[in-house]
């Protein structure tokens, strides 16, 4: 390992806490010495700054500038600080479902279970060839939100005793019937039908949608990715809900 890759890995420590502080700034202060003096010299002022401040966000300055010295490319994960159970949030989910409609993308559908579970939804229902939870692109995605929500294949009584129960169902797509979202009062119980980005939502659900939706876009690209889009309509839903 490189020098530099050493320096990472000790700041990493460090970043983390699995290593103490004095142990860790001796073996950093020997590595430096090995660097050249303008280089050393300038990684060490970072460190310098982060002991001063004792502000994580300094230590990571200095990070980043190895990991492009060392041509890192990091994953989210990778980035991510993990929650113990007792930090993560104890909030009620809102009564919305969420039905991924033949979405050809696993990692789409990973990211959209992770969008759903941080924006408190209350399941994920997958319809089609849809991808599930155990699709390793879909889990990786995920990154970890699939072991926090229910996700369920869709079937036709459920749907039809949702309808009952009185939720109100909206299928986002660009038709020309469709509502701009802003322009929406949501119902309180509600359900989120995101179909194919090419084909749209299929015509066996088609039946039970009560309103359609679209997201105004004013570009010539009238179009984002379907991930996207349900961040912003489960943002709108949480603004109008009262959980932001």
């Amino acid at each position: 390992m490189s020098t530099y890759g050493k320096l990472y890995k000790f700041l990493q420590n460090l970043e983390s806490g699995e290593a103490g502080l004095s142990s860790s700034l001796q073996k950093i202060l020997g590595l430096l010495s090995k660097l050249d003096p303008i280089e050393g010299g300038r990684i060490e002022g970072m460190i310098k700054k982060y002991l001063e401040s004792g502000e994580k966000k300094d230590l990571n300055i200095a990070l980043l500038y190895l990991e492009r010295k060392l041509s890192l490319s990091l994953k989210d994960e990778d980035l991510l600080e993990s929650l113990s159970t007792d930090e993560i949030r104890q909030e009620s989910p809102m009564d919305l479902i969420i039905v991924l409609d033949n979405l050809r993308s696993a990692l789409n559908v990973g990211n959209m279970i992770r969008s759903s579970e941080a924006f408190l939804a209350k399941e994920i229902w997958l319809s089609g060839y849809t991808a599930g939870a155990d699709h390793p692109k879909v889990s990786k995605a995920a990154l970890g939100a699939d072991k926090h929500l229910p996700i369920y294949n869709l079937d036709r009584q459920r749907l039809e005793a949702c309808k009952t129960e009185g939720y109100t169902i909206y299928g986002f797509d660009t038709i020309r019937e469709a509502t701009a979202l802003q322009e929406v009062a949501f119902a309180t119980k509600a359900m989120f039908i995101f179909g194919n980005e090419r084909f749209g939502i299929s015509n066996a659900l088609k039946e039970y949608v009560d309103e359609y939706l679209y997201i105004p876009m004013h570009a010539a690209k009238r179009s984002i990715n379907v991930g996207n889009a349900l961040a912003i309509g489960l943002y709108e839903y949480a603004r109008q809900c009262g959980k932001l």
